[in-house]
Formats: structure tokens, sequence, C-alpha cells
């Protein structure tokens, strides 16, 4: 999983979204088509805390999102 979001260059990218009706929808940037690994944004500090569950236990990953309108 790790693998697909850094990329070859080992770099997690800005991604940009938007969220209508509370719905979250990533429109660019590699957590497109991962909106259901997110589980908290912080708008303020465009952040997106993604979470895995692995063996019961969670691990989070903080990401870069910004959510350019919200509806």
């Amino acid at each position: 999983m790790l693998k697909k979001l850094y990329g070859p260059e080992h770099h997690l990218a800005m991604s940009r979204g938007v969220i209508r009706e509370g719905i979250t929808y990533v429109t660019e940037g590699p957590l497109m088509g991962r909106e259901n690994m997110i589980r908290k944004i912080d708008r303020h500090k465009r952040i997106a805390r993604l979470g895995e569950g692995v063996s019961n236990h969670e691990k989070e990953i903080k990401a870069g999102l910004e959510i350019i309108l919200k509806s």
C-alpha cells in the first residue's frame, strides 16, 4: 500500500479534492480512488489522516490534502 502511495520518487505528493454533501472526492494526487482510507481531514493544516487496519491495529499516515471546494 505504501509503495502505491509514495510512488517511485518515495515522496507523498499533495492531493486535491472537494467535499460534496459530506462526502470527500479526491480529484487529483495519490489519494485519488483511496477516499475510503481517509479517517479525518484538517482543512486548516491541509492534512488528511489515513488509516489502514493491519492485524487489529490501526496504522495512521498523514498526507497532504487540499480541499478546494465544500458544498
